[in-house]
């Protein structure tokens, strides 16, 4: 086995002789670490100016819970603990934990709804109620805090607490169903730079495949004689005083951008803080 002497690039601690595997273990640790600091830091940061966030897993996207649904759900997910058992309280009562009485209000839905929308929960696998009466969000789904091993390589993105109880309270409970097409947009979502595109995962703008609004159109199964209306209930759409969906055009191709307050992937500022400063400008 090849060993040489080693000594700490940072300090000049000498590290003695160390086997190349050593080494190489010795690097994966201090890379983590060092990954784990600049994730930490970004994260902090990204709590300051949009507030706190759960992770969303794409997983979400391909079900087939009702579309009216899934705005409810994620409105749910920002009263999550930890161990992803909602609590919930109000002026009169002190945090606890949700039980199945507490969805009329927090929901703000009349008794049909409430009850349809339970049964499409539980049905999909989306939460659970435990022995003791207290409502859990299925973690394969959505997840506060810490990513489970088995669910770092899984395709996932961070929701905006602040924004998705924005956009919920200000919809009627008919409006619920339009909400419904940003998880259905999320495979679309580049990764850097949150334009709605054909190939999600590339690095840099000059490679992206933008979707136009008739893609997204096919996408949310909209007929394209709506185009125009959905165009319209996009830009309709506001957060914080600012846009939640940009269009942008050029002379080579017309693009839909995701204000990250909503939801982001990377971590990356030096990034971010140019997308997010365009939906800044107002005429």
């Amino acid at each position: 086995m090849r060993k040489v002497r080693m000594s700490d690039i940072d300090t000049g601690e000498d590290l003695g002789i160390m086997a190349i595997s050593e080494l190489k273990d010795l690097q994966r640790k201090r890379d983590y670490s060092i990954n784990k600091q600049e994730n930490d830091k970004f994260n902090i940061e990204l709590a300051k100016r949009y507030g706190k966030f759960y992770f969303l897993f794409f997983k979400l996207s391909t079900s087939n819970i009702e579309k009216q649904h899934v705005i409810r759900f994620l409105y749910l997910c920002i009263f999550m603990d930890y161990e992803n058992k909602l609590v919930y309280g109000n002026a009169k009562k002190e945090n606890r934990y949700m039980r199945e009485e507490d969805l009329p209000e927090v929901l703000m839905l009349g008794k049909a709804s409430i009850n349809k929308t339970k049964e499409s929960l539980l049905k999909h696998r989306l939460m659970f109620i435990d022995a003791e009466g207290h409502i859990l969000i299925n973690h394969e789904y959505c997840l506060k805090g810490k990513v489970l091993n088995d669910q770092k390589e899984s395709m996932k993105i961070r929701m905006f607490e602040d924004a998705i109880r924005e956009l919920y309270k200000k919809a009627l409970p008919r409006e619920h169903k339009k909400l419904s097409l940003f998880v259905a947009l999320l495979p679309f979502i580049n990764f850097y730079h949150n334009v709605l595109c054909k190939n999600p995962d590339c690095d840099f703008e000059y490679q992206i495949k933008p979707l136009n609004m008739k893609d997204i159109c096919e996408v949310v199964k909209y007929s394209e004689n709506h185009i125009a209306k959905l165009r319209k209930d996009l830009l309709d759409l506001r957060i914080g005083g600012e846009l939640v969906v940009m269009l942008a055009i050029t002379g080579e191709a017309e693009m839909i951008i995701i204000n990250p307050r909503v939801y982001y992937r990377a971590n990356l500022l030096k990034i971010l803080d140019p997308i997010s400063n365009k939906f800044l400008i107002k005429s």
